[in-house]
């Protein structure tokens, strides 16, 4: 204390007087204590980055954490005293080249081809007329599209039918969350749904009564619309646009990922500080073996190719009979079982 006060800090009376009343053997161990912390060698300098800056690996932009800077700072620093690891040379290597990305994480630039897609299968010139409202507003929905494509993803994981769609049931839960309600517009806001379920040309994989993903897009906007009433101007829809996702989308999201910046996919900040990991790397390397035998069960190809894919219902499948999922009775066997090429597994025995 009387050092702070000496390097200018200004302290509560009570705390100098606790500090004089303080007993010699007390006092004589604190400063022990600071002799030892002043006497300590430097080992390392750590210099952060405020704002942190991205960096590029291989010719892709990747956040530092993909090389050995993830959440077990010491075993990266052992890690690099071998070599430094980094994710672009350990067992998720594949993803540069099997991914629509063709890179670690989803990219600014797969999003852009997303929301295109997206964009191009809207009825979005029946919502907006206009061509110039369409394009004040397409920046606008495409700016929080990262954010509207993780929320589609949460929601589509709770439906108990196809993981691909968003119910009515579904929609109303995502509304009222969000606080996209009204007690004068709440029947209105739900024929946004139904308009945007509307199929100018019949698609046998798109369900009528559910959301696909770009039929969310177009269910948002038209809440925007209903919810905020825009003027006749250019921008007017795209000014209610933005109070719907800057008041009730983003900070619905915000609260339900636990992020700070939900222009970032939630997926990439999973990846980043959780699976690119030299620990979590090790653990699938000592697993490795029974992992691809769980693949190569469960997994088939595509269109008579080589490569083997899961589907959904797959990975589903694989879950229930490792007993992670639904009502199997958990591993039986255990790796020697995986492994042994034998017959294919019944649910809840591997």
């Amino acid at each position: 204390l009387r050092a702070s006060q000496l390097g200018g800090l200004a302290l509560p009376e009570e705390a100098l007087a606790a500090a004089e009343s303080t007993d010699a053997a007390t006092q004589e161990v604190w400063e022990t204590a600071q002799l030892v912390l002043d006497a300590r060698p430097t080992f390392a300098t750590v210099t952060v980055d405020f704002p942190e800056q991205p960096r590029k690996f291989g010719g892709r932009l990747c956040l530092g954490a993909l090389s050995g800077r993830g959440r077990h700072g010491a075993s990266q620093l052992a890690a690099a005293s071998q070599g430094e690891w980094s994710a672009e040379t350990s067992v998720f290597r594949p993803r540069l080249s099997e991914t629509d990305a063709e890179a670690l994480v989803d990219t600014p630039e797969l999003l852009d081809r997303c929301f295109e897609a997206d964009w191009t299968h809207t009825k979005m010139d029946r919502v907006l007329p206009d061509p110039m409202q369409r394009a004040a507003l397409k920046p606008v929905l495409k700016r929080y599209y990262p954010v509207t494509r993780e929320l589609f993803r949460l929601y589509c994981s709770a439906s108990t039918g196809d993981a691909f769609f968003i119910s009515l049931t579904l929609w109303t839960d995502m509304r009222r969350d969000m606080g996209i309600t009204s007690r004068e517009k709440d029947a209105i806001l739900d024929t946004a749904f139904f308009a945007a379920n509307v199929e100018l040309e019949e698609d046998d994989e798109n369900p009528d009564h559910a959301l696909c993903r770009y039929e969310l897009q177009e269910v948002l906007v038209r809440s925007a619309l209903i919810l905020y009433p825009p003027s006749m101007s250019a921008t007017g829809p795209a000014s209610s646009l933005e109070l719907l996702l800057t008041r009730h989308v983003v900070p619905a999201a915000m609260r339900m990922f636990g992020i700070d910046n939900p222009l970032e996919p939630f997926s990439n900040q999973f990846r980043i500080e959780q699976l690119y990991d030299v620990e979590v790397e090790a653990v699938f390397r000592r697993f490795w073996r029974q992992i691809v035998a769980l693949f190569r069960r469960f997994a088939t190809s595509v269109d008579g190719s080589a490569k083997m894919f899961l589907s959904i219902t797959q990975w589903v499948d694989l879950l229930a009979a490792t007993g992670f999922y639904g009502g199997g009775g958990g591993v039986q066997g255990g790796a020697a079982t995986v492994g042994s090429g034998g017959a294919a597994p019944g649910a809840g025995a591997l």
